[in-house]
């Protein structure tokens, strides 16, 4: 048989959805959804005088969708509304930057990392320590 047509890239999206039934979002609710988190994410780094907040478990399961419009709960079907993102699961945000200068910082920050952040949502620097002086929001 033919390969199946090519299709644009979708998000695979069940959260939020009541009936279960599994859909693609369409372009304009996937640059709206990682509009809204990357705007949660400049606002933790850039809303604080001193340092800066850093959330080290970004990933799809730590972003809330919550529809615009609670009262379509009944007909959702992902991609035919919008959605409201809620960054969630601060308990991996650390404050500013974490330097890794001697084997201690390094076995410090490993420790750290491993308990409370995603393996495969890592940053190469935090696979890596080894590879960086300094953990930061960038």
């Amino acid at each position: 048989p033919p390969p199946p047509p090519l299709q644009e890239p979708k998000l695979v999206a069940d959260a939020g959805n009541p009936t279960g039934y599994k859909a693609y979002f369409d372009s304009e609710n996937i640059l709206s959804i990682f509009q809204q988190a990357s705007s949660a994410l400049r606002f933790l780094h850039n809303s604080f005088d001193v340092r800066p907040l850093v959330h080290r478990d970004v990933k799809p399961e730590n972003l809330l969708l919550i529809p615009t419009n609670i009262n379509q709960m009944e007909t959702i079907l992902p991609g035919m509304h919008r959605w409201t993102v809620r960054l969630c699961d601060f308990g991996s945000v650390v404050e500013g930057n974490q330097p890794l200068r001697t084997p201690t910082d390094r076995m410090a920050a490993e420790d750290v990392i491993q308990k409370s952040t995603t393996q495969m949502y890592r940053a190469p620097e935090m696979v890596n320590v080894h590879s960086v002086q300094e953990l930061t929001a960038k």
